[in-house]
């Protein structure tokens, strides 16, 4: 199966954080309908944090905490979903992310499909030769070559992370809470364009038995 992968660098968001007010929400929108640069959407999630966590306070914004990363997958045909939560996105990272992504289809992966950044190289690309990966990068500051994705990249921030009452304090507890969000949008979520199927009754239906949505552990 063609798997799409990227990862998302946000500001550090604490579990306080209430949801959004629709303004944001809106605005968001309109960013990913017109195909807004990964750093300019970078930018815009600052000057979001600025009008909400930050209070308009331009030392507090500047001057706030640690980062995360979310590196997320999507299979192109099922729209079945993955996502997990990383201190940096560093390329041992990323393979980590791959090797669990490989766990949870059962090895169903065929393609890879990224953008160009540095973690998608070195060991993330190590582990694509070992498990016979195909690697296809996007064309550079092009994230209509992967819309799909990007959609959902908007969907984890709007509809888990900005409504989460863990947030990213802890990673261990982050994921979990990412990992029971990913459940009911892989499993109770209907997609107008799987004809209102959910991602893994589409894919039972007409691809593959999945395993369970469960992320996979590894040590350390």
């Amino acid at each position: 199966m063609d798997w799409f992968a990227k990862s998302v660098n946000l500001g550090y968001f604490p579990s306080k954080d209430g949801p959004l007010k629709d303004k944001w929400v809106r605005i968001r929108g309109v960013a990913e309908r017109i195909g807004l640069s990964p750093k300019a959407k970078e930018k815009l999630e600052w000057i979001i944090f600025y009008h909400t966590v930050g209070d308009r306070n331009v030392q507090a914004t500047s001057c706030y905490g640690q980062r995360r990363v979310i590196f997320t997958a999507l299979e192109d045909t099922t729209k079945i979903a993955f996502a997990r939560v990383y201190k940096t996105n560093s390329s041992n990272f990323s393979k980590d992310f791959l090797l669990r992504l490989v766990c949870l289809v059962d090895g169903k992966v065929n393609y890879i499909h990224s953008d160009n950044g540095a973690e998608f190289e070195g060991s993330f690309s190590e582990a694509c030769r070992d498990l016979a990966l195909s690697q296809i990068y996007s064309r550079p500051h092009t994230p209509k070559d992967n819309p799909a994705l990007e959609r959902f990249n908007w969907t984890v921030q709007d509809e888990w992370l900005s409504l989460s009452e863990v947030g990213l304090d802890d990673l261990r507890e982050a994921n979990e809470d990412l990992t029971h969000w990913l459940i009911e949008y892989n499993n109770l979520r209907p997609h107008q364009t799987l004809d209102y199927q959910t991602p893994l009754e589409y894919a039972q239906d007409n691809y593959f038995k999945v395993l369970p949505m469960w992320s996979a552990r590894t040590v350390g």
